[in-house]
């Protein structure tokens, strides 16, 4: 099956850096979700933190939810603390404030830009450099 759309997932310190785009397929979230995990296990023994940047994201079908529920349900489980999200796209905050309200051990913020993004979890993980653009 062809992956549709686009992900990368980084780790620097105990951050993961997630940016998505184009419109995904189930295929492509079940992809990234095992990329997240890769990256995650190895800080899942302290608390974590995620800046995930879907502000180029198409989003897609509706299986996609589940794959990125179950992913979100590990973390939850396995010390992610925080949870920094850029989003412009109205549709797309409101489907991921959807997804994300079981999820009530998590400090989750959404954001418009990317930088206060950032700013905001350089707080609560001082040694944080990450790359503003």
């Amino acid at each position: 099956m062809a992956m549709q759309g686009s992900f990368c997932v980084t780790r620097q310190g105990q951050c993961l850096i997630l940016n998505f785009s184009g419109s995904w397929t189930s295929f492509t979230s079940r992809q990234m979700c095992e990329a997240y995990y890769q990256q995650a296990l190895p800080i899942s023994h302290h608390p974590w933190g995620t800046l995930m940047d879907t502000s180029s994201w198409l989003m897609g079908d509706a299986d996609i939810w589940m794959p990125l529920t179950k992913i979100l349900q590990w973390s939850e489980l396995n010390n992610q603390h925080h949870l920094a999200l850029v989003t412009t796209e109205r549709l797309q905050q409101i489907m991921l404030k959807r997804t994300l309200t079981p999820f009530r051990q998590l400090c989750i913020e959404f954001f418009e830009d990317r930088n206060r993004a950032i700013d905001w979890l350089q707080k609560e993980y001082p040694t944080l450099k990450i790359d503003a653009g």
